[in-house]
């Protein structure tokens, strides 16, 4: 399910920022079960990361996908730190389609998007 927009109407943004190369590695905050990485996969870039707070909902991600796009990771972590789960800066992209909107929700969101964004860049 996706409320915004998908991989087709993103693509020219997205593109230029992993400068048109299919091997640069994607990282995807809170993907819930957003299709964008599959999108971006279909179109070819399939060094993509998908972490989301859920385990359920990356638990569902990695079963739909195990198929038809096996490279794509699926990782069940708290955005705001990754630092046991993945390398810094490893992901000339990271993709964040509303958590940090969500973050804005959160009781101590100052404190929330601060940590997000340190992960994030």
């Amino acid at each position: 399910y996706d409320w915004l927009v998908g991989g087709e109407e993103l693509r020219f943004l997205l593109e230029p920022l992993v400068a048109h190369d299919p091997r640069r590695a994607v990282l995807h905050l809170g993907v819930g079960n957003s299709p964008l990485p599959e999108d971006m996969y279909d179109a070819g870039y399939k060094l993509q990361t998908g972490v989301d707070i859920s385990k359920a909902v990356i638990s569902s991600m990695a079963e739909r996908n195990s198929l038809l796009r096996p490279e794509i990771q699926w990782l069940a972590a708290n955005c705001r730190d990754m630092t046991r789960e993945l390398q810094n800066d490893i992901f000339p992209l990271v993709c964040d389609k509303s958590t940090l909107d969500a973050l804005f929700c959160h009781d101590e969101h100052a404190l929330a998007i601060v940590e997000f964004l340190k992960e994030a860049f």
